[in-house]
């Protein structure tokens, strides 16, 4: 069945429970995460228990370093290496 191109667009903005998420990841900055996979540059992470996508800001981390969340690109967290 073909829906109207203006029924999709017009469609309510998604709760987080829906799956909308941007804001809540934003407010992810500053915080510190384990990585749960190398990040080369990019792999996973762990903030209070939950997996991430993260991308390295400089070169590659290894798994079980600590790290920072610095920034967000689009969903991936800009995470660097906490000396």
């Amino acid at each position: 069945m073909f829906l109207p191109f203006y029924k999709i667009a017009s469609s309510n903005s998604l709760s987080k429970e829906e799956g909308f998420i941007a804001n809540q990841i934003k407010e992810l900055i500053g915080k510190t995460a384990i990585t749960y996979t190398v990040l080369k540059p990019s792999g996973k992470i762990t903030i209070d228990g939950e997996i991430h996508t993260a991308e390295a800001r400089n070169g590659f981390i290894d798994k079980g370093k600590e790290v920072e969340v610095i920034g967000v690109d689009t969903s991936t967290l800009i995470v660097k290496l906490i000396n």
